[in-house]
């Protein structure tokens, strides 16, 4: 197991530990755990520490402004203490030759060495980690993400990004280290995805929202009440998009909704990134247009809706309901053209929400990313199909709720089978190079549909099959999710 062991004081960095092993969590799923915690009367720490980093593979040192200088009761630098635990964590690391990275809170500065007991000044030889907070975290947590996976060895398919001279400017400017080497520079953006999280195994979303808003059982859901995220710097107004009726953090990351006619719908925040976009050439089950698996940088977030639109919602904005399948409201929508989409549903959205809000369909790339949630496996779940995740084979006719079914790690529900979605753009030509915010041509008559549907075998719902279909073309199995702009 390659763990990941975060020390940090709880006087210091209590609340930003606790954030980043959330984020991380969905990065790197049952690999991370803190630093010493729970430890029972009599046990000794010394061991306690050492048996942690014999598991360890890399150690992320929390650093914030008083991280030297707190003192204990006798107001003695702790870290002067020999079984000070924060001290044993470090210095176990250290002799193990374990991997160590200062992550720098804020702007805190490096400790000096003489703030630092003599069996810790290895730390002071180790390029530090910026933690940005305000509007620097999602570049900030991308590096870190991006190093991590360096130090662990799993970043060999990203570092073509590294000679990309074309890219490798755009994505310096999305990174925050700490004068890091050029290497480390041009790579620090390679992380996929920023502030959304999720917790390792998610489930059926406790806190999304229903459509309408009733539970399975016909009760109504009271709406939830906002919040403000724990991240140092940010505020209501960071937080909170023109267009949301409510807004707030959870498990999954930020979420905002929008409500019309009573009815809502959850959007989820999905920060810049990177990912591999396509398959691999082995994949026995991929079909051409899948190749060359590449590298796929998006320099931009945006609010993409958790679930396909549902009848509920189009029926609340446009008063009609085309589809075939009409047992519920909260089915998702179907016989809807892309150009129907475009003419009637998104300038509907857009007005109803006010507030110069933009509204649009996913670029296929923006919905393999959110998709994929971090995973480079076959289903944002894992290699093989299971209808505990997905709907798909055929055998019953029909979709499904579109909440029925487990989110993946970024809160999306139904990626996979259930409807085809229709995306933005035309189907482009794969190539190896890396790709800045791709998108595919506007002039052609077909556009892009993902996911599968339960109409079509699990072959058509992994991540990265593509199909395509004219824009007047309405089918019973295909619908689509929306994005908001900031």
């Amino acid at each position: 197991m390659n763990t990941i062991v975060i020390s940090y004081r709880r006087q210091d960095s209590r609340d930003p530990a606790r954030m980043l092993l959330e984020r991380l969590l969905h990065y790197f799923p049952g690999r991370v755990v803190l630093g010493l915690e729970g430890l029972l009367p009599g046990e000794n720490v010394r061991l306690k520490a050492e048996q942690q980093m014999q598991e360890c593979r890399l150690l992320l040192v929390l650093i914030g402004p008083d991280w030297p200088h707190l003192a204990d009761d006798r107001g003695r630098p702790r870290l002067q203490d020999r079984r000070d635990w924060v001290r044993l964590e470090i210095a176990a690391a250290l002799q193990r030759r374990v991997p160590v990275v200062p992550v720098l809170l804020g702007s805190t500065p490096m400790p000096h060495e003489d703030e630092l007991p003599a069996e810790l000044h290895g730390l002071l030889d180790v390029q530090p980690q910026r933690l940005a907070d305000g509007a620097g975290r999602a570049a900030a947590l991308a590096a870190l993400v991006a190093t991590i996976r360096q130090q662990l060895g799993e970043g060999d398919e990203l570092l073509a990004l590294a000679g990309a001279a074309s890219s490798a400017a755009a994505l310096a400017a999305t990174v925050t280290p700490v004068a890091a080497p050029a290497a480390v520079a041009a790579n620090a953006g390679l992380a996929a995805g920023a502030l959304a999280s999720a917790p390792a195994a998610p489930t059926a979303a406790a806190g999304a929202a229903v459509l309408p808003l009733r539970r399975g059982d016909g009760r109504r859901v009271a709406p939830e009440p906002a919040s403000v995220s724990s991240w140092p710097g940010l505020t209501a107004a960071d937080e909170r998009p023109a267009w949301a009726a409510a807004w707030g953090e959870d498990g999954f990351g930020r979420w905002a909704d929008i409500e019309v006619a009573g009815v809502r719908q959850r959007l989820r925040r999905i920060e810049p990134g990177m990912f591999l976009m396509g398959t691999e050439p082995a994949a026995g089950d991929r079909f051409d247009d899948e190749l060359p698996r590449h590298p796929v940088t998006l320099t931009h977030g945006f609010w993409l809706a958790d679930t396909v639109c549902s009848r509920a919602l189009w029926a609340a904005l446009l008063g009609d309901d085309p589809g075939r399948w009409r047992a519920r409201p909260d089915l998702p929508v179907d016989s809807v053209s892309w150009n129907d989409i475009q003419a009637l549903f998104l300038p509907s959205l857009a007005h109803e929400l006010g507030a110069g809000t933009r509204a649009r369909l996913p670029t296929e790339a923006e919905w393999e990313y959110a998709c994929r949630a971090g995973s480079r496996a076959t289903f944002h779940f894992g290699d093989s199909a299971s209808p505990r995740w997905m709907r798909f084979g055929g055998d019953t006719e029909g979709p499904v709720p579109v909440q029925a079914l487990p989110p993946n790690a970024w809160g999306l529900h139904q990626m996979h089978g259930n409807v085809w979605e229709w995306c933005q753009d035309a189907k482009r030509r794969y190539l190896a190079e890396p790709a800045l915010d791709p998108r595919g041509g506007s002039a052609d008559v077909n556009r892009v549909l993902r996911g599968g549907s339960w109409a079509g075998p699990a072959r058509w719902a992994r991540s990265s099959c593509r199909f395509e279909a004219p824009r007047s073309q309405r089918l019973d199995d295909a619908g689509f999710r929306f994005v908001l702009e900031d």
